[in-house]
């Protein structure tokens, strides 16, 4: 139990380390800001066109349990260790179908 904890500790501790700093965040935001001024301010079709970038020219395959470089968890979920998406990084990807996995790509 101790060593579970242990382990538990250093990975947080992993994941704190990988925050941004205050500093990091503001100079984000404020690239942000600035983007979205200049998106508002092109007209609406150029905006379009940026906006629908293609996406890969390969078909993917779904048929994997887990993503690439997700860990199979003994219960059946799959955990993104490294994922920084706006997702959760444990998932049930057992349950879904492909237009499913498709959306979460996205």
């Amino acid at each position: 139990m101790g060593e579970t904890i242990t382990d538990i500790a250093k990975e947080f501790a992993l994941g704190f380390d990988e925050l941004p700093t205050t500093e990091e965040i503001v100079s984000y935001l404020c690239h942000l800001l600035s983007m979205n001024i200049y998106l508002i301010s092109m007209p609406l079709k150029q905006v379009q066109e940026i906006s629908n970038c293609p996406g890969p020219s390969y078909a993917r395959d779904y048929t994997a349990t887990c993503p690439e470089s997700w860990i199979l968890q003994a219960n059946g979920t799959c955990w993104g260790r490294g994922y920084r998406g706006p997702c959760e990084s444990m998932h049930y990807f057992g349950a879904f179908d492909q237009a499913r996995k498709e959306k979460f790509v996205r």
